[in-house]
């Protein structure tokens, strides 16, 4: 869901707007009333977060805020590693953990294919970890990089996506990453999408400043407008 059809879009000087209380604070529900809708009629819907967990918070709206108002389980994509990976994971899953929100596992990405770090040989203690340490969620698999997707976003093609979807199929445990986000109690409990708000309760925003207004303040105090 991209432009106007997006509940929430970043622009020049929002975040400040936000922060001074001249515009509304993002409302996760209304991103939880999109995602609600997409998944209409459908068996499964993936959800891809915005960058880190932590995204989003200046507005109010973190992945961690919206996977919550989305009764979304999440499933962490790190980068490859032993101890840094780890490290990363738990800080990551700490944010989804505080606004209760369950972390399924991770798949960790673009592992070397040789030398100390290669893909085969970092497995098995990420594995280990898991298994120990954080016995509630799973490692999904580990990637190694892939050169031939260096460019698949500049250059797109259908031979590329379907050569991207083996790849990761050989990777990772797809089956069982399935049968947990099927099992899991939090993900069967959606709730369903908020009523819209009556006219009442959205004519106190007709004074606040428009994404126009917002957007060419900005440019004066020297924002660099966005592609």
């Amino acid at each position: 869901v991209g432009g106007t059809e997006a509940p929430l879009v970043f622009y020049s000087g929002l975040t400040r707007a936000v922060i001074a209380r001249e515009t509304a604070r993002i409302e996760p529900s209304a991103i939880a009333a999109r995602v609600d809708e997409l998944c209409r009629g459908k068996k499964f819907c993936v959800i891809d977060g915005v960058g880190f967990p932590g995204v989003g918070s200046c507005v109010g709206a973190s992945n961690a805020d919206v996977a919550a108002a989305c009764r979304a389980p999440v499933v962490l994509v790190g980068k490859a590693g032993v101890g840094s990976a780890i490290d990363a994971h738990c800080g990551n899953a700490a944010l989804f953990h505080q606004a209760n929100v369950p972390v399924l596992g991770a798949v960790f990405n673009k592992a070397d294919t040789d030398g100390f770090y290669a893909a085969d040989k970092i497995r098995l203690p990420i594995e280990t970890f898991f298994r120990d340490s954080r016995p509630r969620e799973t490692c999904y698999g580990v990637v190694p990089a892939a050169t031939a997707f260096v460019d698949a976003r500049d250059t797109p093609t259908l031979s590329k996506a379907t050569d991207a979807i083996h790849h990761l199929a050989t990777y990772l445990d797809f089956h069982a990453l399935i049968q947990d986000v099927a099992l899991d109690v939090f993900n069967r409990k959606r709730r369903p999408p908020p009523p819209p708000l009556e006219s009442s309760q959205t004519e106190h925003r007709d004074a606040l400043p428009t994404r126009v207004d917002i957007e060419a303040r900005a440019r004066a105090d020297g924002a660099v407008p966005r592609a």
